[in-house]
């Protein structure tokens, strides 16, 4: 019952921040690159202590190919995150971009790993 308590907790505290970036993205003097860079400015900040002390750091030999990485496709992705939050209520664009990529991953899996899931557990998230 605490640990609900403390996740709930956690929960509420986490949505006021994402309210005020969703506010703070929706205000039409800001550019795209201005209201996604605040977004990940934002979280960027909440991660570091995590990233920094808790993470283990890679080893040197994967640092280029994790910078192209984060600059391609973060940038593909946050672009086409902020032009669908301009083009759509916040309401329904985000269930949207955050429920196609579980669902890409399993295709992707299935497709190019040749992964193969059980009719029905799997699917509906037990293993």
């Amino acid at each position: 019952m605490a640990m609900t308590v403390a996740l709930d907790s956690r929960a509420v505290m986490a949505a006021f921040p994402a309210c005020r970036l969703r506010r703070f993205a929706k205000r039409p003097s800001r550019s795209l690159a201005q209201s996604r860079g605040a977004i990940d400015a934002s979280y960027g900040l909440m991660a570091m202590p995590v990233a920094l002390f808790v993470v283990p750091w890679p080893e040197p030999h994967m640092w280029p190919v994790l910078r192209w990485r984060l600059s391609s496709s973060t940038l593909a992705t946050n672009c086409s995150q902020a032009f669908a939050y301009t083009k759509g209520a916040y309401t329904v664009v985000y269930p949207v971009v955050r429920g196609t990529g579980p669902l890409f991953a399993v295709f992707g899996a299935y497709l190019i790993f040749g992964e193969t899931f059980h009719p029905w557990l799997q699917w509906l998230g037990r293993s």
